[in-house]
């Protein structure tokens, strides 16, 4: 992700803060918490251009009035209780051990978290590379030595290149020398390890890459001047309430079971697509993340469809 994407990202995270602060604020006693890289969002959102803040404002604000509709705890006042809510942003490094929420709202012994998205539905830039095991990381399954085993030459080229300063536009037929061999490899591991059915290896992949906790996604769709918000509900943890039924339903989240098809996109030697059961669809891109040479790759993935079980809602701003 380029650094002006990360910027806008940031300023985003900022401008759901302040649209979250002011109308909770009606409600109850809000107290933002400014750790973990809140100063970094706020100087993100001042760099912007004020027509562009009070865009990415707005848009925030429609996405907190449809969370209200969802999460009717939010504006009641419940009886024996503090009524403070504590906005806070998460810690990055959490995002690899499965949470992928980038704000938290805590209020009793609640907490709602919510992914804040700026004009993109990527949901993960996982790494591989030859020591690190993505079986393990990812599915709780060590991988074989023959996945080992056919990863290393390609990795200690890499590791050659890097020593001879190379940059990857001057590394010839990286896609098909390194990208395709290497996604192969990936490809060919997970269906061996999704072989033993107790692997449970489709529910793994979402709970991987979705993370393990229920959560909204609240997407900018700047070009449309539109707000997304979408629930992926699980565990049961959304869309509660103490006195006033929520407005509006989140039905429980289905989980796949099934993987239907896993291979190369059709005419691509850099990107694997993952259809499971369910509705669940994902792609898989793999790129080199600098434009020096080194033994590493990123993922960029990316959800191509959801299930209708993941309630979706729309607001123009």
């Amino acid at each position: 992700m380029s650094d002006k994407s990360n910027n806008q990202g940031r300023a985003y995270e900022y401008a759901w803060f302040l649209a979250l602060e002011q109308k909770l604020n009606a409600f109850k006693k809000v107290i933002v918490d400014k750790q973990n890289g809140f100063n970094a969002c706020y100087r993100a959102y001042e760099s912007l251009e004020k027509s562009l803040q009070r865009r990415y404002l707005e848009s925030a604000k429609q996405g907190v009035g449809l969370l209200l509709d969802c999460e009717p705890l939010l504006s009641e006042i419940i009886d024996n209780s503090q009524n403070e809510i504590t906005l806070s942003l998460q810690k990055d490094k959490l995002g690899e051990i499965g949470d992928v929420r980038d704000i938290l709202i805590y209020f009793d012994r609640f907490c709602i978290g919510l992914s804040i998205k700026h004009n993109h539905d990527a949901v993960k830039h996982s790494r591989l590379s030859r020591d690190l095991d993505f079986g393990e990381k990812w599915l709780g399954v060590g991988v074989s030595q023959n996945y080992k085993d056919t990863i290393k030459p390609l990795f200690e080229r890499l590791e050659n290149a890097k020593k001879e300063g190379m940059l990857w536009r001057d590394f010839p037929n990286k896609e098909q020398e390194i990208y395709a061999p290497l996604l192969q490899a990936f490809k060919t591991e997970i269906l061996k390890i999704d072989e033993n059915k107790k692997n449970k290896i489709p529910q793994k992949m979402v709970g991987y890459l979705l993370g393990k906790y229920d959560f909204y996604k609240a997407i900018l769709l700047e070009r449309e001047q539109k707000t997304k918000l979408e629930a992926y509900h699980f565990n049961n943890t959304l869309n509660r309430s103490v006195k006033n039924k929520p407005k509006r339903i989140i039905p429980l989240s289905k989980l796949p079971t099934r993987m239907i098809h896993f291979d190369f996109k059709p005419k691509s030697f850099n990107t694997l697509e993952l259809i499971l059961n369910e509705g669940w669809s994902f792609s898989l891109r793999i790129h080199n993340a600098s434009s020096k040479v080194e033994p590493s790759l990123k993922f960029d993935i990316k959800l191509l469809a959801i299930p209708v079980s993941v309630a979706v809602f729309i607001t123009e701003f």
